[in-house]
């Protein structure tokens, strides 16, 4: 039995995309998404198609990463409006109880 490699050339089920930096993936992304149908095609034509599909799939986790974490935050947020707006109730009320 044979240990895995790191090497992305010995053992394919490593991802070259998912390990870049967050601004080098982040200018590759920005530029995949400008300049959309030509880059992939352009991409797959010079890199290959099994490439270009380690580059779909990164951008993909990536996007649903941010869609989680935006769903997530979205969620606190309301959370602690309704909390903030539980608390403070009776102030609220009183408030506008007291302009009439």
């Amino acid at each position: 039995m044979t240990e895995p490699t790191t090497n992305p050339e010995i053992n394919p089920t490593t991802n070259p995309y998912s390990e870049l930096s967050f601004w080098r993936f982040g200018i590759l992304a920005a530029m995949v998404m400008a300049f959309f149908p030509w880059s992939l095609l352009v991409h797959g034509l010079l890199r290959g198609f099994g490439d270009t599909k380690l580059l779909i799939a990164a951008l993909l986790k990536d996007y649903i990463q941010t869609l989680l974490a935006m769903l997530t935050l979205g969620l606190v947020l309301l959370i602690a409006v309704v909390v903030a707006i539980y608390q403070l109730w009776p102030t609220i009320v009183g408030f506008f109880t007291g302009l009439f």
